[in-house]
């Protein structure tokens, strides 16, 4: 990321006050970033803690549904190309987040 000259800041500031307060440079523009991702991260992790058993149950119910589909899937040939029914399109999304 570019820094903006010291000297278009200079002349901003006496123009506009409020400017002096966005004044950042590189460094503390990365630092707030990271530390931002890093937030980020640690809320992602922390709202997945304890969700295991409910990920496990998620899956096999998946896995339950992509039996069901599969012996219900099937697609018709029509202008030349094959075209799914709802179910072979449902059990194409089930297998595809499995």
């Amino acid at each position: 990321m570019e820094q903006i000259p010291t000297e278009v800041m200079d002349e901003a500031a006496k123009r506009f006050p409020i400017m002096e307060q966005w004044r950042l440079t590189h460094k503390e523009l990365t630092e707030d970033l990271e530390a931002h991702r890093k937030t980020f991260i640690s809320g992602a992790i922390y709202g997945c803690e304890g969700k295991e058993k409910e990920i496990a149950e998620l899956k096999e119910l998946l896995k339950e549904c992509e039996d069901y589909f599969d012996n219900k899937a099937d697609a018709d040939f029509e202008n030349d190309t094959y075209v799914p029914n709802a179910e072979m399109a449902l059990l194409s999304r089930i297998r595809n987040n499995l």
